[in-house]
């Protein structure tokens, strides 16, 4: 009796890892995914100048602490535009997601004065896929390189990423998470201080803060370019093979095959 209802809530959780992968636009199936095991710690904000950040302060004690430090900073001159974000989410998260700025007002889900770091679309996307690895939007923190909105014509600066480094540094001290999961190409080079390609980064195991870092697609991008969502699928089985193989998971990692058949 206890294998058919376990055989049930299978069949129940494979049907629905399908809706939600067939929502994502991706078909039903996947294969094999073998990134080079090749690690990297990355130094480059460690040894950013220093003139412009806030290395100089006291960690926060908190995240409601350091969201009052992020609404309060003047470091840099993103700080006049009319939004900021320091992050949304489970504050003992195992995942943390980082993104490269937060939205503009147009795109913001809470409208001018809110403080969202997804916009409507691109979190709706972000759930389905979280969803299809069994995980869910709110189990995961989500916060950014630079905490304030980048009007469209503009690029970001080093020294705006410099400014916003150890806001970044803070979080993942306080939140302590298993991986960091980095979302886009720019996010990464500004974050990791290289200038390598989506592709090649993706392929690259790296570690940030002494914390395991993995390279995926923006869902911004995958709106605009849906061809790339199967690689993004390919790039979350890693991500959860790496979760399950944690130490403090409960649960067995399962083999590429399985997950395919799953699928």
């Amino acid at each position: 009796m206890k294998q058919s209802v376990k055989q049930a809530e299978t069949i129940l959780a494979d049907d629905l890892r399908r809706y939600y992968l067939e929502a994502m636009g991706i078909q039903a199936w996947a294969g094999r995914y073998s990134p080079a095991e090749t690690e990297h710690v990355s130094t480059a904000m460690d040894a950013a100048p220093s003139g412009l950040s806030n290395a100089g302060q006291s960690p926060p004690l908190s995240l409601t602490a350091l969201e009052e430090r992020v609404s309060a900073c003047q470091l840099c001159a993103l700080s006049s535009g009319p939004l900021r974000a320091a992050g949304e989410g489970n504050p003992a998260a195992r995942l943390v997601l980082v993104l490269l700025s937060p939205p503009g007002t147009a795109q913001n889900k809470h409208g001018a004065a809110g403080r969202a770091v997804l916009g409507e679309e691109e979190a709706a996307l972000l759930t389905k896929m979280l969803q299809a690895i069994d995980m869910d939007l709110a189990e995961v923190f989500i916060t950014t390189v630079v905490k304030c909105a980048v009007p469209a014509a503009q690029t970001i600066t080093a020294a705006e990423v410099t400014a916003c480094s150890q806001h970044l540094k803070n979080q993942l001290s306080l939140i302590r998470p298993e991986r960091v999961y980095v979302l886009g190409e720019t996010a990464a080079q500004c974050l990791l201080g290289i200038s390598d390609s989506l592709a090649t980064m993706r392929e690259q195991h790296y570690t940030f803060e002494q914390v395991p870092l993995q390279v995926s697609y923006a869902p911004a991008d995958l709106l605009k370019q849906p061809e790339y969502k199967r690689q993004a699928w390919h790039d979350l089985q890693q991500l959860t093979r790496q979760l399950q193989a944690d130490p403090l998971s409960t649960e067995s990692p399962r083999s590429d095959q399985q997950q395919s058949d799953e699928v």
